[in-house]
């Protein structure tokens, strides 16, 4: 028969009893000696229970917290979590009043356990770090007697997946990958396009210049009013293919080294252009006055008019490009120990010799205060260099125009304090409009007239003054003008 084992559980004195202290009356009654007493019974009125344990979870965890729920748990079916909350703890019991210290434990977690897991006589158990998923928790018991609960003890689980995870966040993730590929398909087909565009003007240049030679040939070939016409003619062909030639480059916008070559075209062509027109003036000067002469000679005017435009316009692009390239290089040097004050004056003197060099020049007062508890400041010098002379050429241009009400007058400071040194560049010039001080750092904006300036020059500074890890500030009022740079010192 099956073997029944008893311990403290069923009111036994002890575990641990004296070796052959045992003894059997004669009513059949058990006797046995422990370390802590006498143990005696009548087997013949022991007798097992048939009561089958129910079992029951009694409570739930979420990341060491327990939680609780608006109905009881054996009428809940299923618990909904959030990602975070993936730390689940499940408390459980087996109602049976008998020898309940005995009852032995099963559990498994479907979806995440492969087979049941004996807990013995443990009522709890946790899982952590569980994936999203669903899953369901079972439990079942056996009592002292061996009777195993019919009906385990089950309860759904579901954990929701992150944002990042859900279905809509993939369904965003695959039309994010076709709006990519659509991008992409459109963005090929248009290069392609373009470079087909590139190719057929390539061939129109090519197929200009023999028409430019022709015309040429014919020059050489007639010294006559027909030639001078055909003379013409050839140079208005010649600006088509330059503004072609323009065009191509502005289809290639952004890459400032590629626009070199048509602005070379332009440029080279209208000093051509103008040579030929002066040729075919002198012809008509030669064949002598009549109508059709003058009318021709009006013409020619003209269009030298318009190429002297084109070139000098030309030039002012061209300057651009080269501040475009200037621009869009940067700094790439390496920061030194520098000696600020030494940079400040080398450069200062250099933009006043410079400006006493050109065609318009002042004579202006130069003051230097310069603070000498200064030290070396890790600088690009090569670049730092280009902030001065620039703040330097602005301040003298500015000066030039009022020269006559007031005598020019050129102050830099520099100064220590705290963790920063500090740059004044000061001019009694006109002054900057608070309309213009706020678009005076954008790239191209300029108030100097003509093909004087480019309107990258404290755009570039401003910049180079960023990459110092410094600041640019502008006060100005009519007859002063201070451009303030403060630029950090590191920690020692």
């Amino acid at each position: 028969g099956a073997i029944r084992v008893f311990n403290k559980a069923d009111n036994v004195q002890g575990n641990r009893f004296n070796d052959n202290s045992f003894f059997k009356s004669s009513r059949g009654e058990l006797m046995f000696g422990g370390v802590a007493g006498l143990n005696y019974f009548d087997p013949s009125i022991i007798s097992g229970s048939d009561v089958i344990p129910e079992m029951l979870i009694t409570g739930i965890t979420v990341n060491d917290e327990t939680v609780r729920f608006e109905k009881p748990l054996d009428e809940t079916d299923s618990i909904t979590l959030g990602w975070t909350e993936n730390s689940v703890g499940f408390e459980f019991t087996a109602v049976n009043f008998r020898s309940a210290g005995l009852t032995q434990y099963e559990y498994m977690l479907q979806g995440f356990d492969s087979d049941w897991i004996r807990a013995g006589t443990r009522r709890y158990t946790n899982y952590t770090n569980l994936n999203p998923g669903t899953y369901r928790f079972l439990t079942r018991a056996r009592n002292a007697d061996g009777i195993r609960s019919i009906n385990d003890a089950a309860i759904g689980l579901v954990i929701r997946p992150p944002w990042w995870r859900s279905w809509w966040a993939y369904g965003f993730y695959a039309l994010l990958f076709a709006g990519v590929v659509y991008l992409t398909d459109r963005y090929q087909r248009k290069r392609l396009l373009r470079i087909e565009r590139e190719n057929a003007r390539e061939k129109e240049l090519e197929q200009a210049k023999e028409i430019e030679k022709a015309y040429n040939d014919l020059e050489k070939a007639h010294q006559n009013l027909e030639t001078a016409h055909s003379n013409l003619k050839a140079a208005q062909d010649q600006l088509v293919q330059q503004e072609k030639l323009a065009s191509l480059g502005q289809l290639t916008a952004g890459i400032a080294h590629e626009i070199k070559n048509p602005l070379n075209f332009v440029n080279n062509f209208s000093d051509v252009s103008l040579e030929m027109i002066d040729e075919a003036l002198e012809e008509l000067q030669q064949i002598g006055e009549n109508k059709h002469a003058a009318e021709t000679a009006a013409i020619l005017a003209d269009i030298k008019s318009n190429l002297a435009k084109i070139h000098e316009h030309g030039f002012r692009a061209d300057g651009i490009v080269k501040s475009m390239l200037m621009h869009s290089r940067g700094g790439t040097g390496t920061m030194e120990p520098t000696d600020l004050n030494e940079l400040v004056k080398e450069y200062v003197n250099l933009t006043y010799h410079g400006m006493r060099a050109g065609k318009e020049t002042i004579s202006a007062d130069i003051q230097l205060d310069l603070d000498d508890s200064i030290e070396d400041v890790p600088l690009i010098a090569e670049d730092f260099s280009r902030v001065i002379l620039n703040l330097c050429n602005n301040a003298f241009d500015a000066m030039k125009e009022t020269r006559d009400a007031r005598p020019p007058k050129l102050t830099v400071r520099t100064k220590k304090s705290g963790g920063s040194v500090t740059i004044e560049i000061e001019d009694n010039g006109p002054g900057i409009s608070d309309e213009i001080k706020d678009k005076i750092l954008q790239p191209f904006f300029t108030t100097k007239k003509g093909t004087q300036g480019t309107g990258l020059g404290l755009s570039i500074t401003n910049d180079i003054i960023k990459a110092h890890g410094g600041t640019l500030d502008i006060r100005s009022r009519p007859g002063q003008t201070v451009f303030t740079i403060i630029i950090g010192l590191p920690d020692i």
